[in-house]
């Protein structure tokens, strides 16, 4: 077995796959196919790539780690400019999936926490709590003090 890597895996030899089972179930094994084939040809099951990035970007912000599109794009094992290319097919880039996540949580805090603006800042990753006033502005046509006002009368 291997740990400490994207994906945790069991590896053993080739030969072993046409071995014969001493004791197996054919009914067993005929169920697991159908299993695992339908699983395969259920593309619903996959994230999107949109989705995936969400996601990765949430978790960053759990850890304090860095949002840095080239943090990404190798946690998602492609390069820089694949990761942008396919961010480019699904019609986002990566700043707006980021600066989406980014309010969607500062929505949720300034309605549901009585943390200070500059603490929301610093957690969703902001340089400095002006920066994050400018772009929730930007975003949501109100000021994070103004939108909190209104959430909480």
């Amino acid at each position: 077995m291997r740990f400490g890597r994207r994906e945790t895996a069991i590896f053993f030899p080739a030969r072993h796959l046409a071995r014969p089972l001493d004791q197996h179930d054919f009914r067993l094994r005929a169920r697991l196919e159908t299993e695992l084939g339908d699983l395969i040809d259920r593309k619903d099951a996959r994230l999107d790539l949109i989705t995936s990035t969400k996601a990765w970007i949430t978790a960053a912000l759990c850890r304090s780690a860095s949002l840095d599109i080239e943090d990404a794009a190798s946690d998602f094992g492609i390069s820089l400019r694949s990761f942008q290319r396919k961010l480019s097919e699904c019609g986002v880039n990566y700043a707006d999936i980021r600066n989406s996540v980014r309010m969607q949580i500062a929505r949720s805090m300034l309605a549901s926490t009585s943390l200070q603006i500059p603490l929301i800042s610093q957690y969703l990753g902001y340089s400095e709590p002006s920066a994050f006033c400018r772009s929730f502005k930007h975003l949501t046509g109100d000021t994070p003090a103004g939108y909190r006002q209104r959430r909480v009368n």
